[in-house]
């Protein structure tokens, strides 16, 4: 069963996102948290396989939740990160990919065929962020 925990200031999107993942038979969310401290408070208790995060989140509301990826994947590396946004910003994929982008994604809202290229089916890159980032699945186990 993989464990994953969900972080977001909006909880319709957080009940949302659980509710989806309650329809995976091998995928239990094992907390959720609204916040920057909590989301690291329920990492550091869960132990997750997979962290769903949003990238600005309080207290600030600016890169919490990009901080956030790069310390759980710096303290355990073993856990994938997802970095939900609705903005489209090569700035966040660029600061969220600099130290690797091993078990990181990034998914912005409303993708645009010149923000991805035309995708690997249609012969196109994943991402190209200016410095060289690329997408990377999540390596959750």
């Amino acid at each position: 069963m993989r464990r994953v925990v969900i972080a977001d200031d909006a909880l319709l999107l957080r009940q949302g996102v659980t509710a989806v993942l309650a329809t995976l038979n091998d995928v239990e969310v094992v907390a959720e948290a609204a916040d920057h401290p909590g989301l690291m408070a329920a990492v550091e208790e869960h132990r997750p396989d997979l962290v769903i995060t949003d990238v600005r989140m309080p207290p600030t509301h600016t890169n919490e939740g990009i901080m956030a990826a790069r310390e759980i994947r710096s303290r355990l590396p073993d856990t994938g990160v997802i970095v939900l946004s609705q903005y489209l910003d090569a700035d966040y994929v660029i600061e969220l990919l600099e130290d690797g982008t091993e078990g990181l994604a990034y998914l912005p809202g409303s993708p645009s065929i010149d923000f991805f290229g035309a995708g690997p089916s249609r012969g196109g890159r994943h991402l190209s962020a200016g410095a060289g980032a690329r997408r990377s699945g999540v390596g959750v186990r």
